[in-house]
């Protein structure tokens, strides 16, 4: 029996009840999906069709981080023109152009070209998503919604490493195929979403501006911010030299693209339990030790991995790397957030920082692997997280002090 004419329809009221998480979780799985699914694609895809170098694989994995975090950064008043559902579905529709260009216009120049469009395109995805899931929520609330928002799209960084391992030994081209028609099922699956359930359409209004504190807690901005920002744009750079970089390597020293892919899906996976864990644990907000012991985690892993060989030692620096990246992605995000009026405007700084991130890690690491060694990549890496380790020391510290004067209580008397 159908309902009546004036009556919502018993799905939309299901889907009112259950909130927009559950249009935004299974958006953020398939496209993180198809994300991985491209970037270790197209370096197979690079590799054997037009025997690109490390150089030239980095820059081509860095030419869709730079477009990204450059949109990110400059077209942050869009977040706030549009609903975000709608650049959703606009970011969905062209990556799927774009994409499918890369495949239909086979030369090198034409792919960097439109690997810098995929990039823009990108920008209007992650940013609103991520600003229109978390609303006005603050302090452990926000930390979990962040946490089960993290671990959604990183299932799809635990899927896509070994899927395209598999699906690169049977065809070259098929991990490609099989991200277009992911991407198309996204387009559509926002398209009939918002056609179905109005009421998810709302935009979301940035509140008033709340008190600037030091510290931390309900409705107050913290200065943990920037030290946890520096973190993750290191951390990504880790993650970018082991997701182009590594690839590279590994074929050389005859590993098999599904060994591969299964040694990447092992770091993502440890970064997604890392995400498990910070989600139902809040000792690490807006203190200073968890975040300078992550990064010396970091640092120690990535002197590890400039000369361990044997691939169980490796899996292990692998894992090690996934939940130091883990806390410094969730960190940077949760401190940035915290007591800010315009989510979508800090998720843009977040995500643009770790463009930045993925961008030196792939140029550099490239540049420094062609030149030198695949060893001075990891050894120049240990050496910038130590420095970035030293600045966030003192960046902390300056916090403290603040945090300090600002919760004493007044004992000068009025005159």
């Amino acid at each position: 029996m159908s309902p009546r004419p004036n009556q919502p329809h018993p799905l939309a009221l299901l889907l009112a009840r259950a909130g927009k998480a559950h249009v935004v979780f299974p958006l953020a799985f398939l496209v993180a999906t198809c994300i991985g699914l491209i970037a270790l694609g197209m370096i197979f895809y690079l590799r054997e069709r037009f025997h690109a170098t490390e150089s030239q694989i980095g820059w081509f994995s860095a030419m869709y981080s730079f477009s990204y975090g450059f949109a990110c950064v400059f077209l942050r008043p869009l977040f706030d023109r549009f609903a975000p559902q709608r650049l959703i579905l606009l970011a969905t529709s062209l990556m799927f152009v774009f994409v499918l260009g890369m495949i239909l216009f086979p030369s090198f120049e034409a792919i960097m070209v439109l690997q810098l469009l995929y990039g823009l395109a990108m920008s209007t995805f992650w940013p609103p998503l991520a600003g229109w899931l978390s609303g006005d929520l603050e302090g452990p609330a926000l930390g979990k919604l962040m946490s089960r928002f993290n671990l959604s799209w990183s299932f799809g960084a635990i899927v896509a490493p070994f899927l395209c391992g598999c699906l690169s030994g049977i065809n070259t081209m098929l991990p490609m195929w099989v991200a277009l028609a992911t991407l198309a099922g996204c387009a559509l699956f926002v398209r009939a979403s918002m056609y179905a359930f109005p009421q998810l359409q709302a935009p979301a209004r940035p509140g008033p501006r709340p008190q600037r504190a030091a510290g931390g807690g309900h409705g107050e901005e913290t200065l943990y911010r920037y030290p946890a920002w520096l973190g993750i744009f290191l951390a990504f750079a880790a993650v970018s030299i082991l997701l182009n970089l590594f690839p590279m390597f590994a074929r050389q020293a005859d590993y098999s693209k599904q060994s591969i892919g299964l040694l990447l899906t092992v770091r993502a996976f440890a970064m997604t339990a890392g995400f498990v864990l910070l989600g139902r644990l809040a000792f690490w907000h807006f203190r200073t030790w968890p975040l300078l012991a992550s990064q010396l985690l970091l640092t120690l892993c990535l002197l590890c991995l400039a000369w361990v060989r044997n691939p169980w030692w490796m899996a292990l620096c692998f894992v090690l790397v996934g939940l130091a990246c883990a806390y410094n992605y969730a960190s940077g995000q949760f401190h940035g957030l915290a007591g800010s009026s315009n989510r979508a405007q800090r998720i843009g700084v977040n995500e643009a920082l770790i463009s930045g991130g993925i961008v030196s890690g792939a140029v550099l690491g490239g540049i420094v692997f062609q030149n030198i060694s695949y060893a001075a990549v990891f050894y120049c890496a240990a050496l910038a997280s130590a420095l970035t380790l030293l600045a966030q020391a003192q960046l902390c510290r300056a916090a403290w002090r603040e945090r300090r004067g600002a919760l004493r209580p007044c004992t000068k008397k009025a005159p």
